[in-house]
């Protein structure tokens, strides 16, 4: 019981009903106070559940609208009592789908200001009004937000939403930020959804990003017309007190329930048009625009209000099982409400007019008249209904229970540890050491370089090395580096444009090299793509190669018998007819390894599909000599065997094989393998053709199955 008497400060104000805003906010407060002590004595096993204590799961509060649990959640959160707001409502409607819509923005035109403004501003971004000020005053730190949404747009272009997101949601640290606040847990699960559903889309229908963002904002703004319904997910709410409004709780039971704001009512707006079932006419449904009977239609609307507002209280008392808490009391605008009716006017002649005679009764109480109607109902029902004054707000901070555990003492573990069981790599086979097997390896082994001076090959087009060329370009794992990621991110059939000139400059800058070099790597680039591969005229060329035709940086596992170097040497060696120098299965044997199993890993530069079938690219940036003689393909043959790359190549396409094999049930090895590229990029040259800066191999059927025999775990 809320009285009124204990808000007003002067004798004046006692006589007044209390204010629904004043009332609305004491009510919530004391709830949660009730809550916490209720969840207290349940930690002290004083409030149980039969045998076991009450618990924040077993506790629901029903409410009208989603904005009243959002109050109440928001009075729980200082007191740390855990809740959870279920709502049934779409996707599309919730701020977390607005935010995406101005990130998505954002990330689509990374250049505009104003748009990645508009995305920093957001909770997901977490960018607050003085910073964001401070950021467009502060030229040099403004300027890494438009690089880094330059990075999200490109991935997206190029790998679609799904990888762009994930790297998004690390990289900003979204969901950690998300949960830093009361309703967290609801918000990264409505992001985590619609990130699905994105994915779901980008990957069925190909919008490319601007048809996402504008498929976005269509569901956002034509709720009327969405192609299909996406209900919100609920988070987990196994030990959360539950805020539910009455609509949705309708079939549920509860163990506790409060019903703390059923006499909020909205009375209708006597502005705006009427829609009633005409009691005159045989309940027909009407819609009065302004008539002359406009009042008295009015009333007709307020007496249906009436009776739904009388169905939605018994829906909510009816939801508890053990024990259902309601507040009462002279609130002001509660006089249309079911409690108003059920407690003061019930008596009331029907011919006297319901509404407006238990709204005139209503507006007389007073705190006493309350209580004496509530002693009524108390009398009524003996032992099991109680009147209390609604208490004071000092809630209780909640701990959560946890049962006390015995001391345990762990299993001792005396069985041996097999030391030979591990993730391997090519670069660990040769290296005979335990390298890291998480990243790719960029021309992880440096090749002999030579000169003319060592050399007896006499160049025929010499270079100036004075000037800035592909022969002269830094060498190294970082120049390794630099040029995978460019030809990883530019689109082979675009290699000029600007996006191209964008991957370029922001990759050189990435690893350090000055912008000089790159008009360097924009003509290695165009060399590489348009070079021939094969002698073929209908060979493949990667200028003819598109985007949705190519896997980058396609990682693998494959589960690793226990091997040996001399196994290795040994299947090399029944294949010695395959076209591979006849001492490269001595030179294996010398590989210096330990025997070992576990799992395979590696990183395939490039993958792509032409004409139906499947090639293998490695890039090399390995610098040979600085003129194009030393990239002929004859050298590059011995190169490639000296370097065990022939190796690493058989090991490649055995992965290659073996997913095309699980993923396509009409592969043939014979009919849809290409064979394997090693593209030395100093080398390549269109006018020279793949005479040089190209090694090609298509290992034998045979010694792929063999390979596969002897390393794969289960073949």
């Amino acid at each position: 019981l809320v009285e009124a008497e204990n808000f007003g400060e002067t004798e004046k104000e006692r006589k007044k009903a209390l204010s629904k805003g004043a009332a609305v906010k004491r009510i919530l407060e004391s709830v949660a106070t009730e809550i916490s002590r209720l969840l207290d004595l349940g930690r002290r096993n004083r409030a149980t559940l039969g045998d076991r204590a009450v618990m924040p799961g077993d506790i629901a509060v029903l409410v009208r609208t989603n904005r009243e649990a959002g109050q109440l959640r928001d009075t729980l959160f200082p007191l740390g009592i855990p809740s959870v707001v279920h709502s049934t409502g779409d996707i599309f409607d919730t701020r977390e789908t607005g935010e995406m819509e101005r990130v998505l923005a954002g990330i689509a035109r990374p250049r505009s200001e104003a748009a990645i403004r508009s995305a920093l501003a957001t909770d997901m971004m977490g960018v607050s009004g003085d910073d964001l000020d401070a950021l467009t005053r502060d030229e040099n730190a403004w300027e890494e937000w438009p690089a880094r949404f330059g990075e999200y747009h490109h991935l997206l272009n190029t790998g679609g939403f799904i990888r762009m997101f994930r790297r998004f949601l690390t990289r900003e640290a979204v969901l950690e930020r998300l949960m830093a606040f009361a309703d967290g847990e609801r918000r990264c699960t409505n992001l985590l959804q619609l990130g699905e559903i994105l994915h779901r889309m980008d990957v069925e229908r190909k919008t490319g990003m601007a048809g996402l963002t504008k498929w976005l904002s269509e569901q956002m703004n034509q709720s009327d017309r969405r192609e299909e319904e996406h209900p919100l997910r609920l988070e987990s709410d196994e030990n959360a007190v539950k805020l539910v409004t009455v609509h949705k709780s309708k079939g549920l039971e509860y163990p506790i329930v409060f019903c703390p704001l059923m006499w909020s009512t909205r009375d209708p707006d006597k502005s705006q048009p009427v829609l009633f079932h005409d009691e005159a006419a045989d309940r027909r449904v009407t819609f009065d625009l302004g008539s002359n009977q406009f009042d008295r239609h009015l009333g007709f609307l307020k007496k249906e209000m009436l009776a739904e507002n009388l169905r939605l209280l018994y829906v909510a008392l009816t939801r508890a099982r053990n024990r259902c808490y309601f507040v009462w009391g002279r609130i002001n605008k509660a006089e249309h409400s079911a409690p108003a009716y059920l407690f003061h006017g019930s008596d009331i002649d029907a011919a006297a007019g319901i509404v407006s005679e238990t709204a005139n009764r209503f507006s007389k109480l007073s705190d006493a008249d309350v209580k004496i109607a509530m002693e009524r109902v108390r009398k009524r029902a003996p032992g099991c209904v109680a009147v209390a004054p609604l208490p004071e707000a000092n809630g209780i901070p909640y701990s959560s229970y946890t049962e006390e555990t015995p001391e345990l003492q762990p299993r001792r573990f005396s069985a041996p540890i097999p030391g030979d069981f591990r993730i391997s790599s090519f670069s660990s086979l040769v290296s005979g050491r335990r390298l890291s097997a998480e990243l790719a390896d960029y021309d992880a082994f440096p090749l002999k370089a030579e000169t003319a001076a060592d050399s007896d090959l006499e160049p025929v087009f010499p270079i100036d090395r004075d000037a800035e060329t592909i022969f002269t370009f830094p060498r190294g794992a970082k120049a390794g580096n630099c040029l995978h990621k460019i030809l990883e991110e530019i689109d082979f059939e675009t290699p000029a444009d600007a996006a191209a000139q964008d991957v370029i400059q922001r990759n050189l800058r990435r690893y350090g090299f000055k912008e000089e070099w790159t008009d360097v790597a924009r003509e290695m680039v165009r060399k590489v793509v348009n070079t021939r591969l094969t002698d073929e005229r209908e060979g493949p060329i990667l200028s003819r190669i598109p985007m949705a035709d190519r896997i980058n940086e396609m990682a693998f596992y494959f589960p690793l018998r226990r091997i040996t170097a001399d196994g290795l040497r040994r299947v090399f060696e029944a294949h010695g007819g395959c076209g591979f120098p006849s001492i490269f299965p001595q030179q294996i044997g010398r590989l210096d390894f330990s025997p070992v199993r576990g799992f395979m890993k590696g990183f395939i530069d490039l993958i792509f599909r032409y004409r139906g079938r499947y090639y293998l690219v490695d890039w090399k940036s390995n610098f040979l000599g600085d003129a194009i003689e030393y990239y002929k393909a004859e050298h590059l043959a011995r190169t490639i065997a000296e370097a065990f790359y022939l190796l690493q190549y058989h090991i490649y396409t055995l992965a290659l094989h073996q997913y095309l094999t699980l993923r396509d049930p009409n592969y043939c090895y014979q009919e849809h393998f290409g064979g394997v590229f090693y593209l030395f990029l100093r080398g390549m040259d269109p006018k020279q053709g793949p005479e040089y800066g190209i090694f090609r191999d298509r290992p034998e059927k045979d010694l792929v199955e063999a390979l596969r025999t002897f390393l794969i775990a289960g073949a």
